[in-house]
């Protein structure tokens, strides 16, 4: 699925340079919220306290769902469960302009048990980050 950028998107193939970090976990969900749940809070606010103490890595949050529903409904849900995990990133005060959100579905499932602590591990917000580009600019000089 193509990217639904707030802020830089890269290529597809510019994805792959993005990398999971471990100091950035996943933030999980209840079965069709848009919140994260509450224990999830301390991860999303050591993201934030990550993500201020390195300022040149840009950020893809990739949003899934479990497999309960419909395919289209599932993309939708993720998408709002990205967007929300932005908003509390920016309400931080993390640049938007550092953040993609991408949403998965029930794409890369976890785990295909349908017991209810298999599926929670399904619904989740996952970063992933990598450094951003330096943008050179030479200057001639004026004559």
């Amino acid at each position: 699925s193509a990217p639904d950028a707030a802020g830089p998107v890269p290529d597809p193939e510019r994805i792959a340079e993005f990398a999971p970090r471990e100091e950035l976990k996943d933030v999980h969900f209840a079965s069709g919220q848009i919140q994260v749940e509450r224990r999830d809070l301390a991860s999303l606010d050591a993201a934030v306290a990550w993500l201020k103490s390195n300022p040149s890595q840009l950020v893809i949050l990739e949003g899934y769902t479990d497999a309960v529903g419909a395919r289209a409904a599932n993309l939708a849900l993720a998408h709002r469960r990205a967007t929300w995990v932005m908003q509390y990133l920016v309400g931080h005060g993390i640049p938007e302009s550092r953040i993609t959100v991408v949403s998965r579905g029930e794409d890369g499932t976890r785990c295909a048990d349908r017991r209810a602590a298999c599926q929670r591990r399904n619904r989740r917000v996952h970063f992933l980050v990598r450094e951003s580009e330096t943008v050179q600019i030479s200057a001639s000089p004026s004559r």
